[in-house]
């Protein structure tokens, strides 16, 4: 089993109310799409929030997790393509059609040199980029990383739901979560320490994995998450609510569907916050 790690820090940013940009942030992300901004903005809060550290660029890490990433900017690159021909294809599009756009941002904006990975998975992206910030530290390839799970709106994404029956969805607004992973020994007294994670994926229709049908969380209601991003969502409410708990409090979440399964463990840290 991997040496434990706590989450210190965590953060959620989303268009659906209009939050300003902050004033730092907004001339340098004016050309970025909501996905890119919003993955920023989460990832900078959750970093400000966490342990005050003195460490070097290159010791941070960051990890992003999407599973449809920035469709409407591809779609928007590809019109170019086609109506105007190579020449005249927009650079900018096609340069933020990439998965890995929002990392970049991530790593340029912040000034962190470390490794700057995006796991796309039709799954759980979420957990999927936060078991790979797991792996990186426990090779001490890095002392600090930051996780973060974006989706973007998309219409053509919403029309595809409608046309298979899905009964909810949640692409309509940029949202993005993001939390900080530290070695335990950095974390205050009472904050949530990952103990395990088993992610084992199988393949699916794309039907099934786009509605999530036969999806069960067991240690929840029966009220599932209908998306990748409500995954992150679900958890970081889970791992709020562990904070408010006894030190010697376990959260297990065991998730199985007909894509696969996961397992994971939480703790809270040693003491009261």
């Amino acid at each position: 089993m991997r040496q434990e790690v706590a989450v210190t820090a965590m953060s959620v940013s989303t268009n659906k109310d209009n939050e300003p940009v902050p004033a730092s942030l907004k001339r340098t992300l004016r050309r970025a799409d909501g996905l890119t901004t919003q993955a920023v903005v989460a990832t900078a809060q959750a970093l400000a929030k966490a342990p005050s550290r003195e460490l070097a660029p290159v010791e941070v890490g960051i990890f992003v997790g999407t599973a449809f990433g920035p469709l409407e900017i591809n779609f928007r690159f590809l019109d170019t393509l086609l109506d105007d021909g190579e020449g005249q294809a927009s650079p900018t599009l096609f340069s933020h059609s990439v998965h890995n756009m929002a990392a970049g941002y991530i790593s340029r904006l912040l000034d962190l040199r470390g490794p700057a990975l995006t796991m796309t998975t039709f799954a759980w992206p979420f957990l999927t980029a936060l078991d790979t910030a797991w792996q990186f530290m426990a090779q001490k390839k890095v002392r600090r990383a930051l996780v973060t799970a974006v989706e973007a709106k998309s219409a053509v994404l919403e029309d595809a739901l409608r046309r298979l029956g899905a009964s909810d969805h949640s692409t309509s607004v940029e949202e993005a979560v993001a939390c900080v992973l530290d070695p335990v020994e950095w974390a205050p007294p009472g904050y949530p320490v990952l103990q395990d994670l088993k992610i084992n994926e199988v393949p699916c229709a794309p039907q099934i994995l786009l509605t999530r049908k036969g999806e069960r969380w067991a240690s929840q209601s029966s009220q599932c998450p209908t998306g990748p991003l409500d995954h992150a969502l679900a958890i970081i409410k889970a791992l709020t609510h562990l904070r408010s708990k006894n030190a010697d409090d376990v959260l297990t979440s065991n998730i199985t569907s007909l894509f696969g399964d996961v397992r994971l463990t939480w703790r809270t840290n040693e003491g009261k916050p």
